[in-house]
């Protein structure tokens, strides 16, 4: 029965062990904000942002010719570079990132959060680049006649770009162009959380204000239900580790008295665990790759940003797997070791009771009789004499 209890207690130890261990490694990997910045940093995540955004600037160039007259692509892209460099989208994405995880290891609605963007210095370069930029393009003009100020307004003359006003009038000129007022009416900050309760209530292209909201709404209470529910599995995980804890007790106490016991049944379930651990990790690993690309392939995104997320979630993965596979050896390693150990540990001598009663019964049996161990001390006879 003890020997049952105990092959019983093994198996529970092996599965609770490699539960244990497995969402451990994915939750001190995954809840690691550290870690997923300097995967994005080591990604070059931030330069790629930069070059994507371009790309899409060049699309639209001629949208942005007409808010920064004069100005083509070129050296709208130049200066997109100038105002927002890999460095600057760095700060902004690792700060948001800081403001992410703190809602995640709260219990705060996200409604109630703030994800914010800060504008203040993009605006302030920004600005001094585009009339810096056009200051630039007009002193490349021939000088404005006296005729041609009189005939065109200040508006004309930005429109064409044909002469050089004085600088007096340039300086006005500059100033009453689009991109400053554009600039303006930016924010110095953006909630994200807000600006997607704003677009909601004015809903989307071909539907109502109510279906905005609504499908907003259902965005939110995802969010707040999946962060409910891994914390939940945290807490699931602190009771799975005392229960572990409880188990290993149970196995030490059915082997009390018996260090080879001990060994030999500590060993087992750390040997299994660590293989069970180390096998998945070895050869699924390749398998979750695939699913993984095959998910990011469909879609929207740009290629360039599919692969670069497709890699991302890959490398996490990568980590997770490898974390995972090393506490496995860790465990094999240890149970093996316990199981060498108890090869060198002698058996428990056995009990000699069982002799001690034929002995107990021998001398009770002599002492009825009257027979003691000192008849050969008994004086021998005096021999006959005829």
């Amino acid at each position: 029965m003890k020997k049952l209890l105990a092959a019983l207690l093994i198996i529970v130890f092996s599965a609770l062990t490699v539960l244990t261990v497995a969402i451990q490694s994915a939750r001190s990997i995954l809840l690691d904000a550290e870690l997923l910045k300097q995967e994005l940093r080591d990604a070059k995540v931030y330069d790629l942002a930069v070059d994507l955004t371009i790309e899409e600037l060049q699309k639209n160039s001629d949208a942005f010719e007409d808010v920064v007259p004069l100005l083509g692509a070129e050296e709208i892209t130049s200066a997109f570079r100038s105002v927002i460099s890999p460095s600057t989208i760095q700060t902004q994405t690792e700060a948001a990132i800081d403001q992410i995880y703190t809602w995640f290891t709260s219990s705060a609605d996200i409604r109630d959060s703030k994800i914010v963007f800060s504008l203040g210095e993009v605006k302030s370069r920004a600005g001094s680049i585009a009339m810096t930029l056009l200051q630039k393009k007009f002193n490349s003009l021939p000088t404005c006649t006296p005729g041609e100020l009189a005939q065109s307004s200040v508006s004309d003359i930005l429109d064409r770009g044909t002469c050089r006003p004085p600088d007096v009038i340039l300086t006005d000129l500059i100033q009453e162009a689009d991109v400053t007022t554009a600039l303006q009416e930016l924010p110095d900050q953006i909630d994200v959380i807000e600006l997607i309760s704003q677009s909601a209530d004015k809903g989307g292209e071909g539907e109502s204000n109510t279906q905005g909201v609504s499908q907003a709404d259902e965005t939110f209470q995802m969010l707040n239900s999946t962060r409910d529910r891994i914390n939940q599995g945290i807490v699931a995980l602190k009771t799975l580790t005392i229960i572990l804890l409880l188990v290993w007790l149970l196995i030490a106490a059915l082997s009390t008295g018996s260090a080879r016991a001990f060994f030999a049944w500590t060993g087992v379930p750390l040997l299994l665990a660590g293989i069970t651990l180390i096998v998945p990790s070895v050869f699924l690993i390749q398998d979750v790759s695939t699913r993984l690309d095959a998910l990011f392939i469909g879609g929207e995104l740009p290629e360039a940003a599919k692969v670069l997320v497709s890699k991302i979630a890959n490398d996490i993965i990568t980590l997770i797997f490898s974390s995972v596979r090393t506490k496995g050896i860790m465990l094999g390693s240890i149970g093996f070791f316990f199981l060498m150990v108890s090869l060198f540990i002698p058996p428990p001598k056995q009990s000699k009771k069982k002799d001690a009663v034929p002995q107990i019964q021998k001398i009770s049996l002599h002492e009825k009789l009257g027979i003691t161990d000192n008849l050969s001390k008994r004086p021998d006879k005096p021999e006959k004499t005829t």
